[in-house]
């Protein structure tokens, strides 16, 4: 977890790991429906994390960007060789004011 200058909460990191790639696989693809329902579709996605794909070899990876107004996420599921894992990122992102026009 990060906190931001003013102690708020500005963003978390879980890591997930296991020996076989079906509950990876599985969370992955929870999170991602889950993210689609908060935040529409993903804004950058590569490859479907299933298990037949993250067998296919040592650093296969998939993952699935989301931006929403105030909001970042990314879920990344990575074939490490002697396990797999499941990397979820969520950020808070800092709300941009509008700029004032100077009055005439």
């Amino acid at each position: 977890m990060t906190f931001g200058a003013d102690d708020r909460l500005v963003s978390v990191t879980a890591v997930s790991r296991a020996v076989d790639p079906a509950p990876i696989s599985a969370t992955f693809r929870a999170a991602n429906a889950m993210l689609v329902t908060l935040a529409g579709p993903p804004v950058k996605r590569d490859g479907e994390g299933s298990v037949e794909e993250l067998r296919q070899g040592l650093l296969r990876q998939a993952s699935a960007e989301y931006r929403f107004q105030d909001f970042y996420a990314l879920t990344r599921v990575t074939n490490m060789g002697d396990g797999f894992v499941l990397t979820e990122e969520y950020r808070a992102l800092p709300k941009v004011a509008a700029r004032e026009l100077p009055s005439r």
